[in-house]
């Protein structure tokens, strides 16, 4: 965890969607649309990490899967968008 990292200390507040021991999915609050953030403080994730995510997102509806960094960079996180 680091702690001026916004995703770290989940600064960004919006509908919560889903939340386990490895990531929460959240409505981000910039782009309109569910993110998913994994909650160890890292640039990449595991390819376990990605398909719990792409499960998860499955589940909230049909979308294209976006986990190119923009603002936050160091901290890997996913969008859904429609």
């Amino acid at each position: 965890m680091k702690e001026n990292c916004p995703l770290c200390i989940r600064e960004l507040k919006g509908t919560l969607y889903y939340e386990d021991d490895l990531l929460w999915i959240v409505n981000c609050l910039t782009c309109h649309c569910p993110m998913a953030v994994i909650k160890r403080h890292s640039p990449t994730a595991t390819p376990n990490e990605i398909l719990r995510i792409k499960c998860q997102f499955a589940k909230l509806g049909v979308g294209i899967f976006d986990d190119y960094p923009r603002k936050i960079k160091d901290h890997y996180h996913a969008h859904l968008r429609r």
